[in-house]
């Protein structure tokens, strides 16, 4: 089970303490298979997420505008990148034992005009809380 909760990842983002006045802007990536969430590289969202810099994907990279989440089964995430590719042992996995995990990428400039794309703002507070969800999902995985 996973149980939302904050991550003292960041000082900011884990007390909740964003200007609840502030507009900060995500991305919601869909395509047929996956949905993603992109979060603006900011240093605070790259200080929330530095352990995934200690991993090996360093996340403070020139040109990165927007750090990309998805979560979901590892077989599918893996085996399953387009419809062309499906499989039916992925599925299987995914619908019963397939471990979770959470996919993290980097990328630059994604055009809004993009069909795929749908920008989203909230408000600090939303933002922060997001960010903690995020976490305490990939920190559960």
């Amino acid at each position: 089970m996973i149980i939302p909760r904050p991550f003292p990842f960041s000082d900011k983002v884990a007390a909740g303490q964003g200007d609840p006045g502030e507009i900060r802007r995500i991305l919601i990536l869909s395509n047929a298979i996956h949905t993603d969430i992109a979060l603006p590289a900011d240093e605070d969202v790259l200080a929330a997420f530095d352990f995934v810099s200690e991993g090996g994907l360093e996340l403070d990279y020139p040109g990165v505008v927007w750090i990309v989440f998805g979560w979901g089964g590892r077989s599918f995430y893996l085996e399953t990148p387009t419809w062309a590719e499906l499989k039916p042992g992925p599925v299987f996995d995914a619908l019963t034992w397939d471990a979770s995990v959470m996919h993290v990428r980097r990328t630059g400039t994604i055009p809004l005009s993009l069909d795929e794309v749908q920008s989203l703002d909230l408000s600090g507070e939303s933002f922060d809380a997001l960010v903690n969800d995020i976490l305490s999902i990939g920190i559960e995985c």
